[in-house]
């Protein structure tokens, strides 16, 4: 099942969200996220830094009501480095090391 007919469907946020974390914004907010701290917040190593929303992405975008990229651009919350935390890829997406 692809697309609407997928049941994880969330009105085509997918390709937004891959435009966003393409934009020069999003990579200029991930490299300040990540000069706030030199390991994970969670599990302290120092392997495999990643930048992670504390809000999540996607509750951003819904939230504000985003559905294009031009939005996303003019949306503070989602550049808020404030609302960012630096987490190990483990960590980032919820696996056991």
């Amino acid at each position: 099942q692809i697309g609407s007919n997928n049941p994880n469907w969330k009105e085509g946020i997918t390709s937004l969200t891959r435009r966003i974390r393409g934009l020069i914004q999003y990579r200029r907010w991930k490299t300040e996220v990540l000069t706030t701290s030199d390991h994970c917040l969670k599990c302290q190593c120092r392997d495999r830094l990643e930048a992670d929303h504390i809000k999540k992405f996607q509750y951003i975008l819904l939230d504000n009501s985003i559905v294009d990229v031009p939005g996303a651009i003019k949306c503070e919350e989602l550049w808020n480095v404030k609302n960012g935390q630096v987490l190990c890829r483990f960590c980032n997406i919820g696996r056991e090391k």
